[in-house]
């Protein structure tokens, strides 16, 4: 888990920002989670390697913004998705512990990442909106 979700954007951002070094600036949009700030039981190597996920996207952020690249992340949370076969009880009972009500659904995840990054969002780096 920790190599695949971790190890994976760190080396994958490396590439990346070698790259964009190159070519004068560039962005990288990682893919965490609401469990890097929420813990549940039983997920203790996800949630740790979301949690480095933030300070990843955060680290980077700050080292290559004055190089003009942007590292931002969205978190999302209980999503509709197939990944997810919750029972119609276990659906409501998530959606009680969402300020919505409800759990999201892909497409408003699909928007989060693309809000990340527009490039009229210039000034936006070291974000993670969790969802």
């Amino acid at each position: 888990m920790i190599n695949t979700n971790l190890r994976g954007a760190y080396l994958c951002a490396r590439e990346a920002i070698a790259q964009f070094l190159k070519q004068g600036g560039g962005m990288i949009i990682n893919v965490s989670s609401v469990h890097e700030i929420i813990p549940r039981p039983k997920y203790v190597s996800y949630a740790i390697s979301k949690g480095g996920m933030e300070n990843l996207t955060k680290t980077l952020a700050l080292e290559y913004a004055r190089q003009n690249i942007r590292v931002n992340a969205i978190g999302p949370g209980a999503t509709d998705t197939r990944i997810n076969s919750w029972s119609e009880e276990e659906q409501q009972k998530t959606a009680e512990t969402i300020p919505m009500g409800r759990v999201g659904m892909p497409e408003e995840m699909a928007s989060g990442s693309s809000v990340s990054g527009v490039r009229g969002s210039g000034l936006r780096n070291g974000a993670n909106p969790v969802y």
